[in-house]
C-alpha cells in the first residue's frame, strides 16, 4: 500500500507547481516532496511529471492519477478536519489582512457563511492594498498575489487572477473594437497607478506565444480598480480589470470583453499564514474553508489563443492551477 505522505506530496505538487512551493505549504523540505514523489513513481512504475530546468507539469497518466486520488485525499482530509473539530471547536479572534477590491466583492460573502458555520469565531478584517508584515503586525492570515519569500510563512496559491481588457458597447461603437494589442495605442486607455510605489501599471498581453508588457496611452488614470470599471461602463474608455471585479458587468451587458484571444494566463491569489505547526483551530478552519470555497467557486477564467511557452514561476503556478480546475471538472 502507498504511504499518504507520498499522496500528499504527489497532490500538493500538482495544485503549487513545484516541489519548493508544495514543501512550503506541506511544511517539509522541497527535497523531502521530490523523494516522495520519485518513491511513488517506482511505487506505480509510471512518470507522473514532466521535468526540465524551467517547468514542472504533470504527465498524462499524472493527471489522471490526480484525478483519482485528489478526490480521495479530500475526503480523508474532510474526515480528519470532522472528527478533530469535535474536540478542538474553533474559537476566540482571527485577524485578516484583505486586497480592498477582492476582500469586499469575493472573500466578505465567504466570511459571512464561515462565520455562520463558526459563530465562536470573531473575525478581524483590515482592507488595504499592501503588502503587510504578518508576523510583526500581528495578523493571522493575509492575502496578495506576490509570492512572500518569508519561510516563517506559508504561502498557498488559492483563487486564479485574470486580468482582461473591457470596454462599454457604445465606446466600441463610437471608436470601433481593437483587434491586437497594438491597436490600443489608438484607442482612450483608463489606467492604474501601484498602490505600493504609485507607478502605473502596465498591461500585459499574450501575442504570438510571447508575453507583451504594454503601456497604452492614458485618457484617465485612477488607483482605484472600481474606479477603474466605473469609467470604463461610463464609457471613458478601455480598462484593464480583473475578472472578477466586471462579472457582474459582462453578464449584464454593460461591458463587452475585448482582445480575449491575447488574454495573458492568471496568477495566483496567495493565502499567507504562519507554519501549520502552530495555527489556531480557528487559523485552520478557515483557511480550510476558504480553499474549498474558491475551488466551489472558481472565476470565470479566458484561455488565450496561444499561451506563451515560456513562463515565469508564478505564470507556471498558474497554468497549473487552470489545469487543475479543467481536471476536476472533466
Amino acid at each position: 500500500m502507498i504511504a499518504l505522505p507520498l499522496l500528499r506530496s504527489f497532490v500538493q505538487t500538482v495544485e503549487s507547481g513545484s516541489f519548493s512551493q508544495a514543501a512550503r505549504v506541506l511544511g517539509i523540505s522541497p527535497a523531502a516532496v521530490s523523494k516522495h514523489v520519485g518513491q511513488l513513481e517506482d511505487s506505480l512504475g509510471l512518470r507522473l511529471f514532466y521535468r526540465n530546468t524551467r517547468a514542472l507539469s504533470p504527465t498524462e497518466a499524472g493527471r489522471q492519477y490526480f484525478r483519482e486520488v485528489s478526490q480521495g485525499l479530500a475526503q480523508l482530509s474532510h474526515a480528519e478536519e470532522a472528527i478533530r473539530s469535535q474536540h478542538t471547536r474553533p474559537s476566540g479572534t482571527v485577524r485578516l489582512n484583505l486586497p480592498l477590491g477582492f476582500g469586499r466583492q469575493v472573500i466578505m460573502p465567504w466570511l459571512h457563511d464561515f462565520s455562520r458555520l463558526y459563530p465562536q469565531v470573531q473575525l478581524d478584517l483590515t482592507f488595504e492594498n499592501r503588502t503587510v508584515d504578518l508576523i510583526g503586525e500581528g495578523y493571522d492570515l493575509a492575502m496578495g498575489n506576490t509570492l512572500d519569500e518569508d519561510r516563517r510563512l506559508v504561502a498557498r496559491a488559492f483563487y486564479p487572477m485574470q486580468r482582461i481588457a473591457v470596454a462599454a458597447p457604445d465606446y466600441l461603437a463610437r471608436q470601433g473594437e481593437p483587434q491586437r494589442p497594438d491597436d490600443l495605442a489608438e484607442h482612450a486607455c483608463i489606467r492604474m497607478r501601484g498602490s505600493d510605489d504609485g507607478r502605473l501599471i502596465d498591461w500585459q498581453l499574450v501575442e504570438n506565444g510571447e508575453t507583451r508588457r504594454l503601456a497604452p496611452p492614458c485618457a484617465l488614470i485612477v488607483n482605484d480598480p472600481s474606479a477603474a470599471v466605473q469609467a470604463a461602463g461610463l464609457g471613458w474608455g478601455v480598462a484593464m480589470v480583473a475578472t472578477f471585479q466586471v462579472a457582474y458587468h459582462l453578464a449584464e451587458g454593460r461591458l463587452q470583453a475585448i482582445l480575449t484571444d491575447f488574454v495573458a494566463p492568471p496568477i495566483p491569489m496567495y493565502l499567507y499564514y504562519p507554519d501549520r505547526n502552530h495555527l489556531s483551530p480557528a487559523v485552520h478552519a478557515l483557511v480550510g474553508f476558504l480553499v474549498d470555497r474558491a475551488e466551489r467557486q472558481p472565476p470565470p477564467l479566458f484561455q488565450p489563443a496561444q499561451p506563451s511557452p515560456s513562463l515565469s514561476r508564478d505564470n507556471e503556478a498558474s497554468v497549473l492551477l487552470q489545469q487543475r480546475w479543467r481536471m476536476a471538472a472533466s
